[in-house]
């Protein structure tokens, strides 16, 4: 049995607004505006688990230049503030640039509260040069050329360091200024689904990088920095260590939004708990696939799966915030400790070890988890991926929607 890929028609969802000529004046029920809507579900089944989309329109005014924004809600839950990815149609639907940008708002915002003797310019000139600033101080850290570059996904062509938006407005020009890279796609000629899967994916992994940065530079200089993540840790309940595991009660824990209150900034955010999102995804698969999966009485160990041999198999699930070298370093510490503590001393057989990843690694890593006899299955915007030498040593088959590499 297998498990089930996502629908993925990516790009004739892009394709949608700029075909149906998309008008900001005609309203909300205009055609193009709901193919927009649209292509928001079909990105949310490519993303991995956890991630937030959003989508212009939701005001009484439709913007000049549409856009689709992909939110890490451990980085921002809104467009108007810290970084993220976002596709942006141009005003004349010529063209759609996937950028990595920062809420251009949070700078407006900032300027309207400096009094105007001391800021020097009107608000909107002071937020985009703030945004400017910030732009290329972080595309100068991040260290990411234009042009063509080995990534850390394989060779990444034609990302682009400037974007033309093709309009005058506040947006427009703040999009344009807080464009740190992306790419750049004809609307008549957008490429096939596999490559705008690359190129998310790999604007998705600097994201977290950028983060970073920012919220470095915001504690290091406070009173000129204005982006940052507010990226928080959330820590998960120590379960009862008496292990009796039955393979018939799997339950996806919560993965519903929080509210968290946090000093920067001050105002409440809500967080999504991409851990658990990730593990109700690959359950509900695995489960549908024929396979006997549980996370109750399991300890500390996030989920413990049989396959139809009878093998046990021990899953950390963790998400992806760089390369993978944190995620993969964790789940590999994680797996050996809890083989260790719930299985040296017990009757039962040991497991096999298996990483479970929301998103594809480098190569190294995945190098690092076969040297060590650790499997490991990823969502790589389509489906689960799993190593073909992990399957064929395991036993874990998977046919058909799962892709080996």
């Amino acid at each position: 049995m297998a498990l089930e890929p996502a629908v993925s028609l990516l790009r004739s969802g892009l394709e949608g607004p700029a075909r149906l000529s998309y008008d900001h004046r005609l309203g909300a029920n205009q055609p193009a505006q709901l193919a927009l809507r649209q292509v928001s579900e079909t990105l949310k089944a490519n993303c991995p688990p956890g991630y937030k989309i959003r989508v212009s329109g939701h005001a009484i005014n439709l913007p000049v230049v549409p856009w689709i924004a992909i939110l890490d809600p451990d980085q921002t839950d809104t467009p108007q503030e810290g970084i993220y990815v976002v596709y942006l149609y141009s005003a004349d639907m010529t063209w759609l640039y996937l950028s990595l940008n920062q809420g251009y708002t949070a700078h407006k915002e900032r300027a309207a509260k400096i009094p105007k003797e001391k800021r020097g310019a009107s608000i909107k000139d002071w937020a985009i040069e703030s945004v400017r600033r910030e732009t290329q101080v972080l595309r100068r850290e991040l260290a990411v050329p234009e042009g063509s570059y080995d990534g850390m996904f394989g060779s990444v062509q034609g990302s682009v360091q400037a974007i033309d938006l093709r309009g005058d407005g506040d947006l427009a020009l703040g999009y344009q200024a807080g464009h740190i890279t992306g790419f750049s796609y004809e609307t008549a000629a957008i490429p096939d689904d596999k490559t705008l899967r690359r190129d998310l994916f790999a604007l998705l992994a600097l994201c977290q990088a950028a983060g970073d940065i920012s919220d470095r530079h915001s504690l290091l200089e406070p009173e000129t920095w204005t982006t940052r993540s507010g990226s928080l840790d959330l820590k998960r309940e120590r379960p009862s260590s008496n292990i009796s595991p039955q393979f018939d009660d799997f339950k996806p824990r919560d993965f519903s939004d929080i509210t968290v209150d946090i000093p920067i900034p001050t105002k409440p955010r809500t967080r999504t708990r991409k851990h658990e999102a990730l593990i109700a995804r690959f359950g509900a698969d695995a489960r549908a696939a024929g396979l006997e999966l549980t996370n109750k009485r399991t300890g500390k160990m996030d989920l413990l799966m049989r396959d139809r041999r009878g093998n046990e198999w021990l899953i950390e699930a963790k998400t992806v915030t760089d390369d993978g070298e944190s995620a993969v370093r964790d789940a590999i510490g994680q797996l050996l400790a809890y083989r260790h503590e719930y299985y040296t001393k017990r009757d039962r057989p040991q497991p096999h070890l298996l990483a479970l990843l929301n998103r594809p690694v480098a190569q190294m890593w995945l190098e690092l988890l076969e040297e060590l006899g650790i499997g490991v299955i990823s969502w790589n915007g389509e489906s689960w991926s799993c190593d073909a030498k992990t399957i064929g040593r395991f036993g874990f088959h998977l046919t058909g929607a799962a892709r080996t590499s």
